[in-house]
């Protein structure tokens, strides 16, 4: 059976406070952050680096994950052309930097691989960009709610077989699933889209724009924030992050998270890749907007 560290302990970094906009970025329980945020006059994305199955570190120790979300975040960062348009550059620019860096293209365990959702605001509506794991939820005034883009599920089998091992297992579940693990990330952008620098990530990217009239408020998460969920297959509970969001925030909504997440720190119950992920959230209200 997996068992934490007992003297790991979780310090929540201090939120961002700017008025209409709240803004969270926490390290989970890996040795580095690959989750980004972009906040701008009209641009906020999240970012989310995919954890690397091989050892290759670059430039100050930084994963491929970790570099594939700032490389979205700078590309995303300036505004003189559509967010579709800077999907393209970010993807490009992905392929770009790690083949300087010999990364074998051959093997997509070795891309550095990242996803996204990102928004732009343009007066009376929004254009918006979602790519992975990372989703984009839309609070209406009326009290319903709507997650833009597609919903990931390639991982869906793996956590149930993981699950079903009961904690009775030797390892980590990156250690006892590492074959299943391996499996899923080499069906990237055949099964399921992330910018990595293949072509065919931008076959999985959804797009749109939205009216900004009768919305509350526009939620941009990782899936570190996502609540857990006993049913790996189930679907997402909406309903309560919301509640979650109007009763106290990001930060009542990543409370929620951790103590789930500490009072199963075997990763079985609620069965997850880490005891704690890293966490980027951003929410913008509408009197912001």
């Amino acid at each position: 059976m997996y068992l934490s560290n007992p003297h790991y302990s979780f310090r929540p970094q201090k939120p961002l406070r700017v008025p209409g906009i709240s803004a969270l970025l926490e390290k989970g329980s890996g040795f580095i952050n690959e989750d980004e945020l972009l906040i701008t006059k009209q641009t906020y994305g999240v970012f989310d680096g995919a954890t690397s199955l091989v050892p290759a570190t670059f430039s100050c120790g930084r994963t491929g994950g970790r570099i594939a979300a700032e490389i979205c975040k700078q590309v995303f960062r300036e505004e003189d052309e559509s967010l579709k348009l800077a999907a393209v550059k970010a993807n490009n620019e992905i392929r770009r930097q790690s083949l300087v860096a010999g990364v074998d293209f051959r093997c997509k365990e070795e891309l550095w691989s990242c996803s996204a959702a990102v928004i732009r605001l343009h007066g009376g509506y929004f254009e918006w960009v979602q790519l992975g794991d990372c989703q984009l939820l839309v609070i209406r005034k009326d009290g319903s709610n709507q997650l833009l883009g597609r919903i990931p599920g390639q991982d869906i089998e793996t956590l149930r077989q993981w699950q079903q091992q009961g904690g009775l297992t030797n390892g980590t579940v990156m250690e006892v699933m590492a074959e299943e693990i391996l499996a899923v990330r080499r069906r990237m952008n055949i099964d399921y889209g992330v910018f990595n620098g293949e072509p065919e990530a931008l076959d999985f990217l959804a797009t749109g724009r939205m009216a900004l009239t009768d919305i509350s408020a526009v939620v941009l998460f990782s899936d570190g924030l996502q609540l857990p969920q006993k049913n790996p297959g189930g679907p997402p509970d909406i309903d309560l992050f919301v509640s979650l969001y109007h009763r106290g925030g990001l930060e009542q909504v990543r409370e929620y998270v951790r103590a789930r997440q500490l009072e199963d720190i075997c990763c079985t119950t609620y069965p997850r890749f880490k005891p704690h992920d890293d966490i980027s959230g951003i929410a913008i209200s509408y009197a912001a907007i």
